[in-house]
């Protein structure tokens, strides 16, 4: 009878101590379950045009007093998946580059609110997958909003955890989302390099 006891008793003790061991990666998440942003865009835009594209997503429109810095327009560049070269032949010509040639590398979309958080709130709305910024390289200001101040803007970009601290920050002279519709060629490259 003690011996059973005992046998049980240790058999428990296995089962407790290898349950949380079989658990296995409980909040994965596949990269193809992600949007990838590579580049952020920042601008002001006119409260008629935020009325226009804003939905009552994260608040209901009126609620809120205006923000003294303006409205925002958030321009995103998302990667989109097996059309990224990626080896050294990025210009297509030769070399061993993934992806396919010709084709738009990215799907830039944009979102307007009355600060950062709803303007991608609502971006978040238009895009199906999470927005994931592990990967973000660039982050556009326009001079409109950098003349504003970007004390808030950074504090915001600064508290996500997923945007690196190594990003670059770059104030445009025009519209930022202008340079995020760039597309990659030899001479804009040469500009901005």
């Amino acid at each position: 009878m003690e011996r059973t006891r005992r046998t049980q008793a240790r058999l428990l003790l296995v089962f407790v101590l290898a349950v949380p061991l079989l658990s296995g990666c409980w909040d994965r998440q596949e990269i193809e379950q992600r949007a990838v942003v590579l580049g952020v865009g920042i601008d002001v835009a006119s409260e008629q045009t935020v009325n226009k594209n804003e939905g009552e997503v994260s608040h209901l429109r009126g609620s809120f007093p205006e923000p003294e810095t303006g409205n925002i327009r958030v321009t995103m560049q998302i990667a989109v998946p097996g059309r990224i070269p990626l080896g050294p032949g990025v210009s297509g010509s030769g070399g061993g580059g993934g992806g396919a040639g010709g084709q738009n590398t990215v799907w830039v979309v944009d979102g307007f609110g009355q600060t950062i958080n709803d303007a991608l709130n609502n971006m978040q709305q238009s895009v199906a997958l999470p927005l994931f910024y592990g990967h973000l390289r660039v982050i556009v200001i326009s001079e409109a909003v950098a003349k504003k101040g970007i004390q808030n803007l950074n504090d915001f970009l600064r508290r996500n955890p997923e945007i690196r601290r190594m990003t670059w920050m770059v104030v445009s002279r025009g519209k930022a989302a202008e340079v995020m519709r760039l597309r990659r060629s030899s001479s804009v490259c040469r500009r901005f390099t």
